[in-house]
């Protein structure tokens, strides 16, 4: 974890080093800089864990400086918190069982035009995130059941690819 900020004032905490208030802290664009740095040195010796770390650590320099415009920003935060930059296959695998969930709940709520179990309606999500054809419930779809079908067919391949990514990364090391 890479801490950025105050202690209490008169302390810095950056890195697991504490800097007095009185040394000059380098700005999250020059540790963005430095991490760059660190990782393509990685990058260039093979060394793959240790060049993750220091993406990581560049992506959260990035995030937190506040470079960049407004969309660049969200785009930012939200590839952190999907996926944390693409090397947490949990956090991806987390979402998409969140969402998986949540669909069968609001298509046994309010997307189906006929009442089904919950355990019909989770089925019918986790066929419509995983495959291409429709799934036996789409003809019993009401215009909220559309949507959420919609939400799913995008939704699930990008969360499962950020996953199968992130995994790949753990493994190729």
């Amino acid at each position: 974890m890479h801490h950025y900020g105050s202690l209490d004032g008169q302390l810095i905490y950056i890195g697991g080093h504490l800097y007095s208030s009185f040394t000059s802290v380098p700005s999250a664009s020059d540790l963005q800089a430095a991490y760059r740095a660190l990782r393509k040195s990685q990058e260039d010796r093979k060394d793959e864990p240790g060049s993750a770390d220091f993406y990581y650590g560049e992506m959260e320099m990035r995030r937190l400086g506040k470079i960049g415009s407004w969309p660049e920003r969200i785009m930012l935060n939200l590839y952190w918190l999907v996926s944390g930059y693409g090397l947490r296959a949990w956090r991806s695998l987390t979402l998409l069982t969140a969402i998986l969930l949540a669909t069968a709940v609001l298509l046994q709520r309010f997307g189906l035009v006929h009442p089904v179990e919950f355990s019909d309606a989770l089925l019918f999500s986790v066929q419509n995130s995983l495959s291409i054809s429709s799934a036996k419930l789409s003809s019993a779809l009401n215009n909220v059941g559309y949507w959420m079908q919609i939400v799913q067919r995008v939704s699930a391949p990008a969360f499962i690819a950020l996953a199968v990514f992130a995994l790949r990364g753990r493994v190729k090391r």
